[in-house]
């Protein structure tokens, strides 16, 4: 009843011990995580959920957070969060409505009323419980509810009838505190990504999309501080918190009164943060590909690096793949690409590529917008599609054309069939990284792309050419 067989997935990983913790480096949010980890990683960051618990085995105790504790503590010290009375409130609710769970000793071991802090009774680090208070606004804990892991089947009805009203009387506890919406004075919009803070408790958390937030709190009196850039802060005082019910706080936030902000209350936005410094320099293929190998190391859950083909000096043409699925087409989801550098003298696009492959790789998970973007389109980058051009060009080129032209001096996006020569789509000569382009996306359902180029402001759009095959750039 107390064996490990099965504990692990087909990696033999220990999923509860496979999130990200107080200790883990930001930009490594993703490396190392299981499969069945990134997924609830993303569900829980992509749903308001405000109370949760994970259901386990082995014992009989409500474990709540934190799990990690740092190795240089004290053996058996407790590791405490900021919420720690409403951690201690909801494992009591639980094992006190628990048949037994509340009178120890239970499976031959001690807890006190029925509960434990995880790092006092063993420390884990990657627990799920910690993820989620650390990264969401969801509380949560962990329910121990049986000596046996994997008891005979004629012993769930007793199981169930320890359990059932302690499950209920749990869920119910979602209903406590305060909730409310923020909103933008004068027009009524909802005010994403607001913080709320409860005065004297170091733990924020956010508004929604929708500017919804649930703080759970025990009966008493407290002031909140609602903030969000753009904004003046408001702090709503003496809010009075009773049992069973939530107390509702409209919160309204005033802009802050300029026409052009001055730089220290500039809107923060979050979607266009990088959590590792830019490197803003021209890159050689060798760095580009470096970059794109990088960000795939960071993020394997969600990148595939790939060559089409070579070009006629034979380097690859990479493109980098994200996705939620990578490598696969999901039924329903479009599929999008951006090409960089047809041209190699026009270089502004290839750097804005290796810039946008960094920024969804470090905010896959912590912005919204782009982790829903991420995981509802599958996206291909190519920085480069000319890099034997790119190699000749020249830097502080204004407007010549020494580098526009691949190795056999032939202008790439000029090289493809077009409507008016559709006889010669596969007999005309085309140039290897004309074909490779061309290869890739009859073989995809491409909905929408973009190509980059220099040397205008302007966004161009079908068709370019014309029956006279007259030419006027």
């Amino acid at each position: 009843a107390s064996r490990d067989s099965g504990r692990f997935n087909s990696h033999t990983v220990d999923l509860n011990s496979n999130f990200p913790g107080t200790e883990t480096d930001l930009t490594k949010m993703t490396v190392g995580r299981e499969p069945e980890t990134l997924a609830i990683m993303k569900w829980s960051v992509l749903n308001p959920f405000v109370l949760s618990a994970s259901l386990h085995g082995g014992l009989v105790v409500v474990v709540y957070p934190y799990d990690y504790r740092s190795p240089d503590a004290p053996m058996d010290s407790p590791n405490l969060t900021p919420d720690d009375d409403v951690f201690r409130h909801l494992a009591g609710t639980y094992a006190r409505k628990h048949s037994d769970m509340f009178r120890s000793p239970q499976c031959q071991e001690y807890f006190d009323g029925g509960i434990t802090n995880g790092a006092e009774w063993i420390p884990v680090s990657g627990s799920m419980q910690d993820f989620s208070y650390i990264y969401t606004n969801c509380y949560e804990v962990t329910l121990e509810i049986s000596c046996c892991k994997y008891p005979m089947a004629n012993t769930l009805v007793s199981e169930w009838e320890k359990n059932k009203n302690a499950l209920l009387s749990y869920m119910e506890q979602v209903h406590m505190g305060v909730k409310g919406v923020v909103k933008e004075f004068r027009t009524g919009k909802a005010i994403a990504k607001a913080t709320v803070i409860v005065q004297g408790i170091d733990h924020n958390i956010t508004t929604t999309e929708r500017g919804e937030f649930w703080r759970l709190l025990l009966p008493g009196q407290y002031s909140l501080i609602v903030s969000s850039p753009g904004y003046e802060s408001t702090v709503r005082r003496n809010i009075t918190v009773m049992t069973g019910a939530a107390t509702w706080v409209d919160v309204v936030l005033t802009p802050v009164p300029t026409t052009k902000p001055p730089k220290q209350y500039a809107p923060l936005d979050t979607d266009f943060v990088f959590t590792t410094k830019p490197e803003f320099k021209h890159h050689s293929q060798e760095e580009l590909v470096a970059i794109f190998t990088n960000v795939t190391e960071k993020c394997p859950a969600i990148t595939r690096l790939f060559s089409i083909g070579k070009s006629v000096e034979d380097r690859d043409l990479y493109f980098l793949e994200f996705s939620d699925n990578p490598g696969h087409h999901e039924p329903g989801e479009p599929e999008f690409k951006y090409v960089a550098n047809i041209h190699g003298n026009e270089v502004i696009g290839r750097e804005a590529v290796l810039l946008l492959a960094q920024l969804l790789c470090e905010q896959y998970g912590k912005s919204r917008r782009l982790t829903t973007l991420v995981n509802n389109t599958r996206i291909f980058l190519m920085a480069s599609m000319n890099p034997d051009g790119y190699e000749k060009a020249n830097v502080g080129d204004y407007n010549s054309v020494v580098g526009r032209f691949n190795a056999h001096n032939v202008d790439l996006n000029r090289n493809f069939p077009d409507q008016y020569e559709p006889e010669k789509v596969h007999h005309h000569p085309r140039e290897p990284e004309t074909r490779a382009m061309m290869n890739f996306i009859l073989a995809r359902p491409i909905v929408l792309s973009g190509s980059l180029h220099g040397g205008a402001l302007v966004a161009n759009y079908p068709y370019d050419g014309n029956k006279e095959k007259v030419e006027r750039i």
